[in-house]
């Protein structure tokens, strides 16, 4: 009989979650809460973000234009659980065009019931182009059920931009 050889290798543990947006929206929920923007699914074409990070789906506010003055709107993940999981971080690309320190987004983490666990700092200004960031959970969303939101707030002055894309969102 022939010899068999083989090899061990090893490799990095799949992540707990994680979405391109290939595959549609998958749970994802959007909600404005005032003004018209809105977030979408799809492929950007606004302010000069004509392609998603990885792929050709990505969520934007208004994929195909401008944001609006006095918006809020916000995207949430499905329940994501990092029950037992030490040290949980969530990565994702993103791209932003707005009024530097006067508009923008912010990550914010929920559990089941809605409660608010934390947020991040906020994201303004502009981005050249697509960018990582990495977020440690905030303590109080560890070892639980989570929700994770991406916010995006406008004031009322006329000036606007592209908004905020998100893309490649990671939990590990």
């Amino acid at each position: 009989a022939a010899a068999r050889y083989y090899r061990v290798r090893q490799v990095p543990a799949p992540a707990l979650f994680s979405t391109d947006f290939e595959n549609g929206a998958a749970a994802w929920t959007a909600a404005t809460d005032a003004g018209e923007t809105q977030w979408e699914l799809g492929t950007p074409n606004a302010g000069g973000l004509t392609t998603a990070s990885s792929g050709t789906q990505a969520w934007g506010t208004n994929l195909d234009g401008l944001y609006t003055p006095g918006s809020a709107a916000r995207l949430r993940s499905p329940v994501i659980d990092v029950t037992g999981v030490k040290n949980p971080e969530l990565s994702f690309n993103y791209f932003i065009d707005s009024i530097l320190e006067a508009e923008g987004g912010q990550v914010r983490f929920f559990n089941e019931g809605g409660d608010d666990l934390g947020s991040s700092e906020v994201f303004s200004g502009t981005t050249e182009t697509w960018t990582p960031f990495v977020l440690k959970f905030p303590e109080a969303a560890l070892d639980q059920k989570v929700v994770i939101e991406f916010a995006f707030l406008t004031d009322p002055d006329d000036a606007v931009g592209a908004g905020w894309y998100i893309d490649d969102v990671v939990v590990d």
